[in-house]
């Protein structure tokens, strides 16, 4: 089956002046790395497009990629989203200069991560403010004992009506009084768990499922 489109999101590009990702490098980048039907997305680092069936050479490397076949791949093996996402970021820290990590969604895990809120029907208010509701996508799958502990020590650490919840590929997190000095903070997760965390807001991600559904 061939590879579907998918969204590819870069952790902490743009902000404040720093790591700048100019868009049209980035699909550039890709492209040059085999993706089709690339797009980007705001200027936050979103990228949709679809991967190739193989897996692009790393920056400065030959390919030594076999030819796709019918063959199952191996359990161990990344799925072609997520070898682009890597290839993907070898690539943007070799003409950038510094490391821009990227993790990977299709558009039916995507969608499915907005549509099955946690917090209730009380989330789903029409004056309810997307922009303070955030999905924190995680570079891969959490063991349940990790995320247990993880959810104990961010439900203590929850403050002024934020609620949070931990899943086994992402987080969620309404930030009642915005994201801004909260301590549910993207970095707490990524000490935590030690791996890439990269943070989108449920306004911005609607955006971004609707352009990979079009």
């Amino acid at each position: 089956m061939s590879a579907q489109r998918c969204a590819f999101f870069l952790r902490g590009v743009n902000l404040g002046g720093k790591n700048t990702v100019r868009m049209a490098d980035l699909r550039a980048v890709a492209a040059e790395l085999g993706a089709a039907e690339v797009a980007t997305h705001l200027a936050s680092g979103n990228l949709l497009a679809v991967p190739p069936e193989t897996a692009p050479p790393t920056a400065g490397a030959p390919s030594t990629a076999p030819p796709a076949t019918s063959a199952p791949r191996p359990a161990d093996q990344p799925t072609p989203p997520d070898a682009f996402a890597l290839a993907l970021a070898a690539a943007l820290e070799e003409r950038c200069g510094f490391a821009v990590p990227v993790v990977a969604r299709g558009a039916g895990e995507l969608r499915a991560a907005l549509e099955a809120s946690p917090f209730g029907a009380h989330t789903r208010e029409a004056d309810r403010d997307e922009a303070r509701e955030a999905l924190l996508f995680f570079a891969s799958a959490v063991p349940e004992a990790q995320r247990s502990a993880l959810d104990r020590e961010v439900q203590a650490l929850a403050r002024g009506g934020e609620e949070v919840w931990v899943g086994e590929r992402h987080a969620r997190i309404w930030y009642a009084n915005g994201a801004h000095g909260s301590r549910l903070s993207q970095a707490l997760f990524e000490r935590r768990l030690g791996m890439t965390v990269t943070a989108r807001n449920l306004r911005t991600l609607r955006a971004v499922a609707a352009r990979l559904e079009a």
